[in-house]
């Protein structure tokens, strides 16, 4: 068997039994009766939850039935690297990358990720060459499962199963199959919202065809400016790979999101790198909205 088709069985195996405590946990809840086909009415719909701007995912899921896009407007990383003694600076252009939330019941949603169309600016200072590269990214699909906490402004716990696929177009992407795992919390506390993710990913090596675990953690910490209307945050973010072939990757980022609707929002915000081996600067605006 494949690596590949060992990340896949991995993920699914993990996915199983959530299916079975999604489906019993569901049938407790008063909101228990609703599903993909048979969705949860408006006015029993919880409040409006996003994933986007910031890279720690929320816990609470889309209400059964329902869809929820999230996207960039736009999305621009600028990034500086030294490659075996060479200087590189590359720019990219992320045009309308997005995730598609489904609601399936009442406590479970999938999630559809993707990039339609990237260009990639690449250049060697020190040998003066240039590269451009366009076309399609990567897809990912993506189970998530609320324990508890869905329906409340309390304590809320999920878990999210992740496959990403090698969709891309040239070099814009490893052209493998990685999947992945996380934790993710939320938690309100003295007028602030706190959310943390912790993730283990298999990830492609870079110097040969085997992969190496990644390991993920950011937290996030939100407060409103103006109550349900105006909100800020900051975040920190980690990726640690668990060999040689990357450096690890650290962020501090911040933005504000602007409520338009109880089922829409607007956001901006900028991701800056505090490591070697981190894009230097992510500026990016985009916006979420629930029907």
């Amino acid at each position: 068997m494949t690596f590949q088709k060992q990340i896949v069985c991995f993920v699914l195996i993990g996915i199983m039994p959530m299916l079975t405590f999604s489906s019993t946990v569901s049938a407790d809840t008063p909101k228990s009766q609703y599903n993909l086909f048979n969705p949860t009415p408006i006015d029993q719909m919880r409040d409006f939850s996003s994933d986007r701007p910031d890279k720690t995912d929320g816990p609470r899921t889309v209400d059964a039935g329902h869809f929820q896009l999230e996207m960039d407007l736009f999305n621009y990383t600028s990034s500086k690297y030294t490659v075996a003694g060479d200087d590189i600076r590359l720019k990219q252009y992320e045009i309308a990358p997005l995730n598609l939330r489904l609601g399936i019941l009442n406590n479970s949603e999938v999630d559809f990720i993707t990039t339609p169309y990237n260009v990639q600016n690449t250049r060697d200072v020190t040998a003066d060459t240039k590269q451009t590269l366009y076309g399609y990214g990567d897809s990912t699909l993506r189970y998530k499962l609320n324990f508890f906490g869905n329906d409340t402004d309390g304590l809320a716990v999920g878990t999210i199963s992740r496959i990403k696929f090698a969709t891309n177009h040239d070099n814009l992407g490893n052209h493998s199959v990685e999947g992945g795992q996380s934790l993710v919390v939320d938690y309100p506390w003295q007028g602030f919202d706190i959310g943390y993710e912790t993730e283990i990913d298999a990830a492609r090596n870079s110097a040969d065809g085997g992969f190496h675990a990644e390991f993920v953690n950011s937290i996030t910490i939100h407060h409103d400016l103006i109550k349900d209307k105006f909100n800020a945050y900051v975040e920190f973010y980690s990726d640690v790979p668990s060999n040689n072939d990357f450096p690890w990757i650290g962020t501090v980022d911040t933005g504000l999101i602007f409520s338009i609707t109880k089922n829409s929002k607007i956001d901006c915000g900028i991701n800056i790198g505090t490591t070697r081996g981190a894009p230097k600067w992510n500026p990016f605006t985009g916006f979420s909205v629930r029907f």
